[in-house]
């Protein structure tokens, strides 16, 4: 045995910090900033199961009476450094922000459906899925093109 098998598994680096864990979790995911912040306005509290980006818009606002806030243990960060203006391009285009929510949730629906350890079991899909729609025809995991997000 080489030894090959531990190859990219290397020791988490832990960062306590709201906006360095909120950057660590994206890229543990495989996200990228971007889809990252789309899927924090995955409804959670079952009150409002609507997905628009009313989510940024309260969160812009600091409106503490949303139902759509506090989810989440570290929504402050996405009004840090990066990802503030990623928050403030959602908040006004909620077209912007669909697309990008639509790519990340099904990036992250299908990111463990493998067959061995180097294939994607939806690679070439493109049977429809819905009604009048196809699969994304996004790149199957491991083979995204992210730069990495946290040094």
């Amino acid at each position: 045995d080489s030894g090959d098998a531990s190859i990219g598994l290397e020791p988490m680096k832990y960062n306590t910090t709201g906006y360095g864990n909120v950057l660590y979790t994206f890229q543990n995911q495989g996200l990228s900033m971007e889809e990252g912040v789309a899927l924090f306005a995955t409804p959670c509290n079952g009150e409002n199961t609507e997905i628009s980006n009313q989510y940024y818009v309260d969160l812009l606002a600091g409106n503490e009476d949303s139902k759509l806030l506090g989810c989440f243990e570290h929504e402050s960060a996405l009004l840090e450094g990066d990802l503030k203006p990623i928050v403030e391009n959602f908040a006004e285009n909620n077209e912007n922000f669909l697309a990008a929510y639509a790519e990340a949730w099904n990036y992250i629906v299908t990111s463990d459906l493998f067959e061995g350890p180097q294939n994607n079991a939806c690679e070439g899909v493109s049977d429809p899925t819905l009604e009048g729609e196809t699969a994304s025809g996004a790149p199957a995991s491991g083979s995204r093109d992210l730069k990495p997000i946290v040094e």
